[in-house]
């Protein structure tokens, strides 16, 4: 998982099919809210049990399956802040 930083750390966006709470996508989805990336995570469908709408909540766009960003799904909150001071 070493190289996930290299591949994170030289993206300006990050795009996110599936992620779970813990795990390489969900670290480098954080680490680039973290350093101000644009993350688009795709909205889960109803049924669906992943972390997706989490990253959504820590600032993450939600993204349709369709590609359209969708600002009505998930605001963002300030966990992430809260996420931050805790990682430290």
């Amino acid at each position: 998982m070493a190289r996930n930083g290299y591949i994170y750390g030289l993206a300006k966006e990050i795009y996110v099919a599936e992620s779970d709470a813990n795990g390489g996508t969900w670290e480098g989805a954080l680490e680039g809210l973290k350093r101000h990336r644009a993350i688009y995570v795709r909205i889960p469908e109803q049924n669906e049990k992943n972390a997706n709408l989490k990253l959504v909540e820590f600032g993450a766009l939600p993204v349709t399956m369709s590609g359209e960003v969708d600002s009505m799904t998930t605001k963002p909150s300030n966990k992430l802040v809260m996420l931050n001071i805790w990682m430290l």
